[in-house]
């Protein structure tokens, strides 16, 4: 299993920070997402159900999250329940307002691989890190438009 953690502050009211993050259509813009369809109706909270391509190379996956955690403008935490899946992935992006214009977003999480991609788990522990970091970057220079 591999963990990580990453944190940014971004220089946007909270609200909007968190409408951002938790509009699905927006992940292909900031992480490396290709499609996210949401399987279930009704207002999104928890049990609202993904099903989200992703990945690169080898890499690439297709999985099922249920959403376990909804709190608006402050939380949302995802569960992989899709058994036949080759990657693991459990997390949450916490949000916290810092000032009235400024939202810390952090985002935590874990990642196993199954069969023989669990080779590949020394290679990826690093890149891991840095992806998801590199994530909420993108997030903030869309969100505060500077890049």
């Amino acid at each position: 299993m591999m963990a990580y953690q990453s944190e940014i502050v971004i220089n946007r009211p909270v609200k909007e920070v968190f409408e951002y993050i938790t509009t699905f259509e927006n992940f292909p813009k900031w992480s490396e997402t290709h499609s996210v369809k949401v399987l279930t109706n009704g207002t999104v909270g928890v049990g609202t159900r993904l099903l989200i391509e992703m990945g690169k190379g080898p890499m690439k996956s297709r999985n099922e999250f249920d959403t376990v955690e909804w709190e608006k403008d402050r939380t949302w935490a995802f569960k992989t329940v899709s058994p036949a899946s080759s990657v693991v992935w459990d997390g949450s992006f916490d949000f916290e307002p810092v000032g009235p214009a400024s939202t810390r977003v952090r985002a935590d999480g874990q990642v196993s691989l199954k069969g023989w991609r669990r080779l590949l788990e020394p290679v990826i522990r690093g890149e891991l890190q840095k992806g998801e970091q590199g994530e909420l970057e993108t997030v903030k220079r869309l969100i505060e438009g500077t890049g």
